[in-house]
């Protein structure tokens, strides 16, 4: 007779960025437990995409958490973006979503 067990709930981070002139939101990717390397790939993989589509980006916004390293920021510097980190306090920057 099989066991049943509680059902398991995982927590996905999900990394996106949004084009404000085209409102084309670009899902980078989904993991349970992100790190700055991974974060970095998603980078490398959005500079990619947008060469390919020829998109014009001039700015890079972006939140203070320690995922998006120096070296996250460099990659897009690298193609002439520049990235503003939002201020904390910025208001509804992380408010909570519900569904």
């Amino acid at each position: 007779m099989p066991r049943s067990s509680a059902p398991r709930f995982f927590t996905f981070y999900v990394l996106f960025f949004i084009h404000v002139g085209t409102r084309r939101v670009h899902i980078a990717g989904a993991i349970c437990n992100p790190t700055g390397p991974w974060v970095e790939q998603q980078a490398r993989n959005l500079v990619m995409d947008l060469q390919d589509l020829g998109e014009k980006v001039s700015y890079l916004l972006r939140d203070g958490d320690t995922k998006f390293t120096q070296a996250f920021d460099e990659i897009f510097r690298s193609e002439g973006i520049k990235v503003k980190r939002l201020l904390r306090e910025s208001p509804n920057l992380n408010l909570p979503m519900h569904t």
